[in-house]
C-alpha cells in the first residue's frame, strides 16, 4: 500500500539505493525504509517486501511528476 510521503531523493535516487542494499535487507530496514516513505509494506517474504516498496517508489515517482502543485 503506498502513501502520501515521498521524502527529498527521487525516485531514481530512491531505486538506486534500494537496489544497493538488496543483499543486506532485513524486515527491520524494509520497515524503516516504508516509515521514511510513509508507506506500509505488508508482512511477506524479503523478496514479496522488496517487491512491494519497489513498487512503491516507481508510482510514487509516476505519479508525483504529473501532480499539480
Amino acid at each position: 500500500l503506498c502513501g502520501a510521503g515521498y521524502g527529498t531523493r527521487n525516485g531514481a535516487q530512491k531505486l538506486e539505493v534500494l537496489s544497493e542494499l538488496r543483499d543486506n535487507l532485513d524486515d527491520k530496514l524494509i520497515d524503516a525504509m516504508a516509515v521514511s516513505m510513509d508507506v506500509e509494506v505488508l508482512p511477506g517474504t524479503i523478496d514479496e517486501r522488496y517487491a512491494s516498496l519497489r513498487h512503491c517508489i516507481q508510482a510514487h515517482a509516476k505519479y508525483e511528476c504529473t501532480r499539480l502543485r
